[in-house]
């Protein structure tokens, strides 16, 4: 549960991959799209996802969300 409560001053390193993950899912076409998240235990793949999922751009683009871990 940390990774919900980390303000995203606290987080560091995680710009570049966050815009780029951002920009797919704002920027990209009207299709369905599949975007995954790899990499090995303790990157800080979910807490980059609950950045992404809460990011204004990301809340403003999409009628309905729901992050599921």
């Amino acid at each position: 549960m940390a990774p919900y409560f980390i303000e995203e001053t606290q987080v560091v390193g995680f710009e570049y991959a966050r815009d780029e993950l951002v920009s797919c899912l704002v920027e990209g076409n009207n299709e369905p799209m599949l975007v995954s998240v790899v990499g090995m235990g303790g990157l800080g793949k979910t807490t980059l996802a609950k950045h992404v999922f809460d990011d204004p751009s990301v809340k403003r683009h999409f009628d309905c969300r729901s992050f599921i871990t």
